[in-house]
């Protein structure tokens, strides 16, 4: 058996796509995700909305595409995820 001491981190992580023919502004993500005006998650919800839009390594990417197409998500975010 193995015993690890100090810092031990976990690999795993999520990715997630936002895909909006709007503005990915903070209010509008708001109202997208669900959360309401003056509701008991407001306060957390604007924070998760914040940390979408403003994030400190890249955070948001935006690409303007009116069709997105093989090519142009080839292009953004790779073969592997255009042939899906």
């Amino acid at each position: 058996m193995k015993i690890r001491m100090g810092f031990i981190t976990n690999s795993s992580s999520t990715n997630f796509l936002i895909i909006s023919k709007e503005e990915l502004t903070e209010e509008y993500l708001f109202e997208k995700l669900g959360f309401i005006k003056d509701g008991m998650l407001e306060k957390q919800g604007r924070e998760l909305c914040r940390s979408i839009i403003y994030a400190l390594d890249g955070g948001l990417r935006y690409h303007n595409y009116e069709i997105p197409d093989y090519e142009s998500i080839k292009k953004v975010f790779g073969e592997k995820s255009a042939r899906l």
